[in-house]
């Protein structure tokens, strides 16, 4: 479950006949759920400022509700500023590509972010992605083997 704020920015959802391709051009989150028993993806949108997330019962009201095994009322914070993206841990159980973070970690394209034990997310960041595209070097045909 989560909730989204009334300033989310749009989103392109394309039919490519073969499957829906959904993107926005803002830094966000996929939500690939809490486990095998999640049937949905959901795309949130990390607007300027801070997002918190944790779970319904917070104190203070959280932008994303999450829920799970080791997530706390207020888990953690993400906050942008200028496209530039960065997570605090709030002290609590949060991993970057597997990787235990402590401290207030900058998210770059493509991190698997995990908060408790079992909520996993993709950062996407398209501004960042499309950098990282023109950088690479252009695609040559293949040769045939001899």
């Amino acid at each position: 479950m989560s909730s989204l704020s009334p300033q989310s920015p749009a989103l392109d959802m394309i039919d490519t006949g073969k499957g829906l391709k959904v993107q926005t051009a803002m830094p966000h989150l996929v939500s690939l759920g809490s486990g095998r028993l999640s049937i949905a993806i959901t795309l949130l949108p990390l607007n300027e400022g801070v997002t918190r997330i944790g779970r319904e019962d917070a104190p203070v009201s959280q932008d994303i509700i999450v829920q799970g095994a080791g997530i706390e009322a207020e888990h953690c914070l993400i906050f942008n500023d200028g496209g530039v993206v960065t997570l605090d841990p709030c002290g609590h159980l949060c991993s970057l590509d597997g990787v235990q973070v402590t401290v207030p970690t900058p998210l770059t394209q493509g991190y698997s972010l995990c908060l408790g034990k079992s909520y996993f997310f993709r950062f996407n960041h398209p501004e960042e992605a499309s950098r990282m595209k023109s950088m690479l070097p252009p695609k040559s045909p293949v040769s045939p083997l001899a």
